[in-house]
């Protein structure tokens, strides 16, 4: 077995947006782009299978911990690192998937991990009226958008029709809050999470998204 080599400089290459604010989710985070930096695919497997591990734990303590707080209001931080940790969970299974394993069962397994995602952008939002994590929030709401795009690419159905979907809707509305019209400034939000080249390619979607 010859050794894996990254590519990359992790400390120097890879810059976390300041809302990811729990330590865990951080290294999580960190492991998932030396992840991406593997060459084999093989290799990238194990590593994903790592870091799904860690991911769904880590979401478990998250949602045990909003059990334990007494007010309601105290609860916001926990759901914003817990939509966080399940879109990362939604990108880090697709970052390593070859293009024939995108298949219709495979968007079948994470319709109960997109309606945990939604749960938990929808509690946080009820609270926290400004938005004061309104990056986090905009980055989860777009991968939630590229799941609706990519369900209906293999559906083959028009794209138009995912456009009126929830994520997406809710996307364009944040979107418009954050004053996130151009792409290049969209990239560069997404980025200080996680992102990676897409089928189908975000930047064709997401100018139709807010005519």
């Amino acid at each position: 077995m010859t050794r894996e080599e990254c590519n990359v400089s992790i400390s120097s290459m890879y810059r976390l947006n300041s809302q990811i604010t729990d330590a865990t989710l951080k290294n999580i985070l960190f492991m998932w782009n030396q992840t991406v930096a593997i060459t084999s695919f093989y290799g990238r497997r194990l590593w994903t299978y790592m870091n799904q591990i860690n991911v769904v734990n880590h979401v478990l303590d998250i949602e045990e911990e909003i059990k334990r707080q007494h007010h309601s209001t105290n609860t916001i931080p926990y759901h914003v690192q817990a939509y966080i940790s399940l879109a990362a969970l939604f990108l880090i299974r697709l970052s390593t998937l070859p293009e024939h394993f995108n298949t219709k069962v495979h968007f079948a397994a994470h319709a109960a991990l997109l309606r945990r995602l939604r749960h938990h952008l929808e509690i946080s939002d009820s609270f926290d009226g400004k938005h004061f994590y309104s990056h986090a929030r905009f980055w989860a709401l777009f991968v939630g958008a590229q799941s609706e795009y990519q369900a209906a690419l293999l559906d083959k159905s028009p794209r138009a029709l995912a456009s009126g979907s929830w994520f997406n809707i809710q996307l364009a509305q944040q979107a418009r809050t954050c004053g996130l019209l151009r792409w290049g400034c969209v990239k560069e939000i997404l980025e200080g999470f996680m992102y990676f080249d897409m089928v189908p390619d975000p930047s064709q979607w997401y100018s139709e998204l807010l005519i």
